[in-house]
């Protein structure tokens, strides 16, 4: 994968080709991007929360934000919201 698109990921989706490339024998995570394209293309942040979404179990993913907030850690959403900003942010 990191050969084929220089970062080090489990996958990618290419929606104009319907396509989706990945180490997995099913992704759900791409199949959304995929999925969502046919709607139109909004920034990263929503187009990644959407499929985090629809791909992860949520339950300890509020603890976590929570935990962040609560260090000062957590990002201001007006600093994540557009798709440079959220690049930008380390992944960790």
């Amino acid at each position: 994968m990191q050969q084929m698109t220089a970062k080090v990921t489990n996958g990618w989706a290419d929606p104009a080709t319907f396509a989706v490339r990945s180490i997995w024998p099913w992704d759900n995570h791409e199949v959304v991007h995929v999925i969502t394209a046919l709607f139109g293309r909004p920034s990263d942040f929503f187009n990644e929360g959407i499929a985090v979404a629809m791909s992860v179990d949520q339950n300890g993913r509020w603890e976590s934000a929570l935990t962040f907030r609560s260090h000062g850690e957590l990002p201001r959403l007006s600093d994540m919201v557009e798709t440079d900003a959220f690049r930008r942010l380390d992944d960790a």
